[in-house]
């Protein structure tokens, strides 16, 4: 049988019409709620939909499933974000209610799917009940890139920090050659230190 994708299941299409109207509201609300209510209202409907796709998405059912919880949160959220509304006069009773009409037949549907997904136990069989991990933690061999000090990690960016990138570049070969004699915590140390005093402001050590 052909995978149709998640598009085609049926609570995603009913996500979608939640999706819809809370950005519907979203746009009507005051402008001082623009931060505030219809933000949150726009991030819960949006992670409602997209964390339905990314468990569609996943291997291992225990990912698959982390991503669905996730997602039902997130419909408690919106609906919880249109109580909201109704109860300051932003929507109608008449809205409210149909929100949490949608939301039992997204809840329901949803909780149905995550029962079968704990039924088939994907991934189970490859690599037991432990979640995948997308990168594997690497030896404890100390380098740049095992300290995560590159310049987009740091955000030490040129524009940012007024940093040459000679500068830059200098203290990442120096510390990355350093490191190499130095135990793995003093390794750390001396690099935090050496790339912060480029900032020219004091730092207290790690």
């Amino acid at each position: 049988m052909t995978d149709r994708g998640f598009e085609y299941l049926d609570f995603y299409q009913n996500s979608l019409k939640l999706l819809k109207a809370a950005y519907r509201l979203a746009d009507t609300l005051p402008d001082y709620e623009r931060y505030n209510l219809s933000d949150q209202l726009r991030r819960a409907a949006c992670s409602l939909v997209l964390n339905i796709a990314e468990g569609y998405g996943r291997y291992h059912y225990l990912e698959r499933l982390r991503f669905l919880y996730i997602a039902r949160g997130s419909l408690a959220e919106v609906k919880s974000a249109f109580i909201i509304a109704e109860s300051v006069g932003y929507c109608t009773k008449e809205q409210l209610s149909w929100v949490s009409q949608v939301k039992e037949q997204i809840e329901k549907a949803l909780n149905g799917y995550c029962r079968f997904i704990r039924t088939q136990q994907q991934g189970k069989q490859e690599y037991g009940n432990q979640y995948i991990r997308e990168q594997e933690i690497r030896d404890e061999g100390l380098g740049i890139g095992d300290w995560g000090l590159g310049i987009g990690d740091w955000g030490l960016g040129i524009g940012d920090w007024g940093l040459g990138i000679e500068t830059f570049q200098s203290s990442i070969s120096s510390t990355e050659s350093y490191s190499k004699s130095l135990s793995q915590d003093i390794a750390f140390n001396y690099a935090y230190q050496l790339i912060f005093s480029s900032l020219q402001f004091p730092v207290a050590s790690p």
